[in-house]
């Protein structure tokens, strides 16, 4: 028996030069994916252990790999595994597995065209076919669901002919699946060198051929971040593919004939359903793909398919084609001028940014002129990610808006249009301000949902933590309280009650490590998409749309939910911008590195135009760092490593140095390979920010307004020094309870810390509340503290504690 295997044969890694391909029935049910011109402008990272996580098959055509279940008389089944014959007969059925795992290569989810050939055939015998991701819809009688409407999947029914070559249709190709069932209610026939031709990331001649990669001493976020790159690659599918709307009629199968705006590859929310380029969706997708296989063609033409289609008013529509379902959401149309400006800065594409360029001003500027008098635009297109409730002056909304403006102000500068950037910049300073005054809720320590919502949401603090609308204080505080509320399956969002969003909780991963909390992002990462790795019915090697806070997978319907989708993807980008520390801007040419987390070993890449970033990090113990981090040449970026440092060297010159937010702070500017060696000031607490808070430098009373929270130290040993307006003074734990107190019990308090030591709550007369009782009248400048073990302590200059509450 001979195979029927298409492949690509090709001069390099990226430029294809002809397609061979056996069969002449095969090669015309196929031709119009290879017709794309085939082809992976990024180079191969290098090889190493990292490949062993990678998903992607070596070749598009692919076997099953094991046989899950048969019913039935069924003679030969595990023969179908190396291309050899089964045979069923009567009423009977065999459910083909594509999930395999083995010390050197591992496949689960696949999607595309199946092809076999037929043997004997009863001429009674009719064969169906039947696909689900999750073993839970295994069916001989119908599918999982995907169509949207009208009805159930069903089955592919095929009236075989003896001794034929059958490939299914490519409109009724199946996007993403792991098992297939094949059954027979009467009759008998037999089949072989059954095979599953891969459609999606029709424009890569190696689909294991990433640019990025990433590796660590934890097996777990390898597993995970590979699982995301191998999501967003299934996401990428052909322009003609699409999942139509309406939805086929009643009674009809799937079909994947809609056009997506382009001939090209579309990146869409996932590849069985819905199959449509959404915008919000890219604020994940795209980013992974960056980091992972390079890919900027399908987030570029998925972008153009919703550009190409702005309203008249300068609205964006919630999606692409061939759903193109209008400009019914505020927040997604900010997402599509937030995804425009992403894909310029990672590609760096000019040419391709001033096409659109226009698109963007005139989106933007339809924002800027909703603004109303409170200084905040207001939504009235309420859809969204799936959470109800946008309605207001809300948080997300604005947040994105800043972001917008801020990105928008940027390209404007680099377009030459100096007096639009000002403008802008302008505005956004005013957003960002009143976002701050009017949906800041201090006794949270959080934001509100927005002026009509005290729902503190996990989303809209998210994205301020990460576009920068949040303080550092602010940052820190946020992370704390999200913290808070993870279960045994990961981050509750109370703006959807009820649901866990692995999209929203990718930003929530994000915002940790922005604030430098790069241990809570290393835990969420490993409870939540840990869970939906190994979960019984999960595909094991993609990541699910969404699921139910108890860790139950009906989110949506439970058939009909996607178990592929871009935008749960978010640790992967996550782990390579912040674990690695690798972030780009203007396509490489600016860069910064924030290695942040304490992975005792971890090295990765990626490239982009200007060439490749790549690093090595060792932690020799909690204190020691040291790395080899390479850039490309003729490029500058900067350095922010979290805490305080006794040595710093680089290539052994001490750089010179200064503390922002929290982060020791240098700057590069060359390209280059270089040696960082780091030792951490000698400090029990993992990322803290020390010395901690307040110090004395001059001989006049320092007034300390109230606040509350002001995160104090790290992610592992946080507490809080909070003044409450009754004039307590209380340390709380990272769970909110307070640990020690002073009791002062009087109103309108003001807290000083005097030249000498002294730490006073005074009242609005200027009387004395509460003091430390120290009589210290040593040299300043002293220091007031906050220990890992919560003990709030004054320092002096020479380290000795002068009083504690301990």
């Amino acid at each position: 028996m001979r195979g029927h295997s298409v492949s690509v044969v090709t001069d390099s890694a990226c430029d294809p030069v002809k397609i061979t391909n056996n069969n002449p029935s095969m090669r015309h049910s196929i031709l119009f994916l290879l017709l794309l011109s085939l082809y992976s402008c990024s180079a191969k990272a290098p090889s190493g252990p990292w490949d062993n996580y990678n998903l992607a098959p070596a070749q598009r055509s692919i076997l099953p790999q094991s046989v899950y279940e048969t019913g039935g008389d069924v003679v030969g089944a595990v023969k179908v595994l190396q291309g050899g014959q089964v045979t069923l007969s009567g009423d009977a059925w065999v459910v083909l597995d594509f999930g395999k795992e083995s010390p050197t290569h591992s496949l689960y989810k696949v999607g595309g065209i199946v092809s076999f050939h037929f043997g004997s055939v009863a001429t009674s015998a009719a064969l169906s076919m039947s696909y689900t991701e999750s073993p839970y819809f295994v069916s001989r009688d119908n599918s999982d669901t995907s169509k949207g409407g009208n009805g159930e999947d069903g089955v592919w029914s095929v009236k075989p002919q003896p001794s034929s070559f059958y490939t299914v249709p490519s409109v009724r190709q199946r996007g993403g699946f792991r098992y297939l069932t094949l059954s027979i209610s009467s009759g008998q026939l037999s089949l072989y060198n059954l095979t599953l031709y891969s459609t999606w990331s029709p424009h890569f001649s190696d689909l294991r051929g990433y640019s990025g990669y990433f590796h660590s001493s934890d097996d777990l976020l390898n597993r995970i971040w590979y699982s995301g790159a191998y999501t967003v690659q299934l996401c990428s599918v052909p322009g003609q593919t699409g999942r139509p709307w309406p939805p086929p009629a009643q009674g009809d199968n799937w079909k994947y004939d809609g056009d997506l705006g382009t001939d090209g590859p579309v990146l869409v929310d996932a590849p069985k359903r819905d199959r449509t380029a959404w915008l919000g969706d890219l604020g994940i997708s795209l980013a992974t793909a960056v980091y992972t296989t390079g890919d900027l063609v399908s987030s570029r033409n998925a972008i153009d398919s919703v550009f190409d289609r702005q309203q008249d008013n300068g609205m964006f529509n919630y999606c692409g084609p061939p759903w193109n379902l209008g400009p019914s959401s505020d927040t997604y149309h900010m997402w599509a001028l937030v995804a425009y400006a992403a894909q310029y800065n990672y590609a760096g594409d000019l040419e391709w940014a001033k096409k659109n360029w226009k698109k963007y001003v005139k989106g933007l500027e339809m924002v800027v002129q909703r603004i109303d008098d409170t200084g905040l635009f207001l939504v009235v297109n309420t859809n969204d990610w799936m959470r109800p409730n946008t309605r207001g002056h809300h948080l997300g909304a604005n947040v994105l808006f800043y972001r917008a403006l801020r990105t928008g102000a940027a390209m404007a500068t680099d377009f030459g249009d100096t007096a639009l950037a000002a403008r802008w910049n302008h505005i956004a300073t005013s957003v960002r301000s009143k976002v701050n005054e009017k949906l800041w809720v201090e006794e949270s320590g959080m934001y509100k949902d927005s002026d009509i919502s005290d729902v503190l949401p996990q989303d809209g603090n998210s994205l301020a933590v990460i576009f920068e609308v949040a303080t550092f204080t602010q940052k820190r505080s946020i992370s704390a309280y999200l913290r808070s509320r993870w279960n045994t399956y990961g981050a509750l969002n109370p703006e959807c009650p009820g649901k866990m969003s692995p999209f929203i909780t990718g930003f929530e991963v994000m915002a940790h490590y922005s604030a430098g909390h790069g241990k809570y992002a290393q835990d969420l990462i490993k409870l939540h998409w840990g869970y939906l790795l190994t979960a019984g019915w999960s595909t094991r090697s993609t990541f699910v749309e969404g699921i139910l806070e108890d860790g139950t997978p009906n989110y949506s319907p439970f058939d009909f939910l996607s178990q592929s989708h871009g935008w749960s993807t978010g640790p992967t980008s996550a782990l390579s911008q912040w674990a690695l520390g690798l972030q780009v801007e203007k396509a490489g040419k600016m860069w910064q590195w924030l290695p942040t987390g304490d992975v005792q070993t971890v090295e990765g890449g990626l490239e982009v135009a200007t060439g490749n970033f790549s690093v090595q990090i060792t932690r020799q113990d909690a204190l020691t760092m040291t790395a080899q981090l390479t850039v490309p040449l003729n490029t500058s970026g900067s350095v922010g490593l979290v805490g305080l440092y006794d040595v710093i060297t680089v290539d052994g010159q001490s750089p010179q140095t200064s503390f922002v937010d929290g982060r020791t702070v240098f700057n590069l500017t060359e390209g280059g390979v270089y040696s960082i060696k780091t030792r951490r000031h000698v400090d029990s607490c993992a990322e803290s920010v020390y010395p901690v808070t307040f110090s004395l430098r001059s001989d006049d009373d320092v007034t300390l307004s109230a606040f509350h929270p002001l995160v104090l130290s790290s992610p592992s040993c946080l507490y809080y020094l909070t003044v409450q307006l009754d004039g307590n003074v209380v340390v709380y734990n990272e769970q909110r309870k307070a640990v020690w107190q002073n009791s002062g019990k009087k109103g309108g308090v003001t807290v000083k810390m005097s030249v000498y030591g002294d730490v006073v709550e005074e009242d609005v007369n200027g009387e004395r509340v509460w003091d430390n009782g120290s009589a210290y009248k040593g040299v300043g400048p002293f220091a007031l503290q906050l220990g890992d073990t919560a003990e709030l302590s004054v320092v002096d200059n020479r380290g000795k504690v002068i009083w504690t509450n301990a």
